[in-house]
């Protein structure tokens, strides 16, 4: 789904997908991946660094690159 957004203009874009399991089994795999560089490349194998600009662990307001 795409909307133009004229206060700012520009457009966002949106896209959804349903997982269809228990909410702590996608934090669990998520987290496993944002653990390390090295897991973060099993996934998007293009990157070279994964870290935490700010903050740590998925606490609010942590940023990861």
């Amino acid at each position: 789904m795409a909307r133009f957004k004229p206060e700012v203009n520009m457009i966002e874009i949106i896209d959804k997908i349903t997982i269809n399991c228990k909410p702590n089994k996608v934090f669990d795999t998520l987290a496993f991946y944002f653990q390390s560089t090295e897991n973060y490349k099993l996934w998007h194998k293009d990157y070279i660094l994964c870290y935490w600009k700010k903050g740590k662990d998925f606490l609010p307001g942590s940023i990861e690159l």
